[in-house]
């Protein structure tokens, strides 16, 4: 007759456990994040680091933008990622316990070791993040006020697309004097911004500028250095441009 031993292991461990005299470590914390795709939202877990086209359902040729953002204000803003990082993928990871989003360089067999170490690394990442948005279509724009002498005039949004777009390839807008001389105006002095933040541009500013809609339905303000890779100053939800000590 065979006997079985089932209950031995369990006392072992527990043996084990009273000698040492210290409970079992706790699990790690779940990692969690909110996924938005266009107005739709679920809330997903990162056990492991995961292509962002893994947990939406619209293909990456669909996505107009990727922007994540952090519990205090910080954001990483991907406009057009499947033609702006054409070969490289956008993934959710866990770092230190904390949700990151990163775009990472295409690694292939061929690569040498050290090649391949650096492109394992992303290019642009953020942490910790809270939430992930994929938008796929464009937001109607709001009209856009420049108040000139105390005047609001109001920009239509079709008066705006109409304008001729400049800058680098990253950089890219409306320039804000050719904004500003659709309201008839032509600014001399400092130019203050108004939307999420508050900004007074000098004159020498104003040749730098762009106005740039996002596809959130925001008008953003940015302000290029030649050759920068990001704007030295950048205000976002733009409401009303001041010309003239309005």
């Amino acid at each position: 007759m065979t006997k079985t031993h089932t209950r031995a292991p369990l006392a072992l461990l527990a043996a084990l456990i009273a000698c040492n005299g210290k409970p079992a470590p706790a699990p790690p914390p779940r990692v969690t994040i909110e996924i938005f795709t266009d107005d739709s939202a679920r809330t997903i877990a990162i056990e492991r680091a995961t292509p962002l086209a893994e947990l939406v359902g619209p293909a990456p040729g669909r996505w107009l933008e990727v922007r994540a953002d952090t519990r205090d204000g910080r954001f990483l803003e991907l406009e057009k990622p499947s033609l702006t990082y054409q070969g490289d993928e956008i993934r959710l990871y866990a770092e230190d316990g904390r949700a990151a989003i990163g775009v990472f360089p295409p690694v292939t067999a061929d690569m040498p070791a050290e090649v391949a170490r650096r492109a394992s690394q992303p290019i642009v990442s953020l942490t910790p993040i809270a939430s992930v948005h994929v938008m796929t279509h464009a937001v109607e724009l709001p009209a856009l006020t420049v108040v000139v002498g105390g005047k609001d005039i109001r920009l239509a949004s079709a008066a705006l697309r109409a304008l001729a777009t400049t800058g680098e390839r990253h950089a890219q807008g409306w320039a804000l004097v050719d904004v500003i001389a659709l309201s008839g105006a032509q600014p001399t002095g400092p130019v203050r911004i108004i939307g999420a933040q508050e900004v007074t541009l000098a004159p020498a500013e104003l040749a730098k500028a762009v106005v740039k809609p996002n596809q959130r339905g925001e008008y953003v303000v940015r302000v290029w250095d030649e050759g920068a890779k990001s704007p030295t100053r950048e205000v976002r939800g733009v409401t009303k441009i001041l010309v003239g000590g309005s």
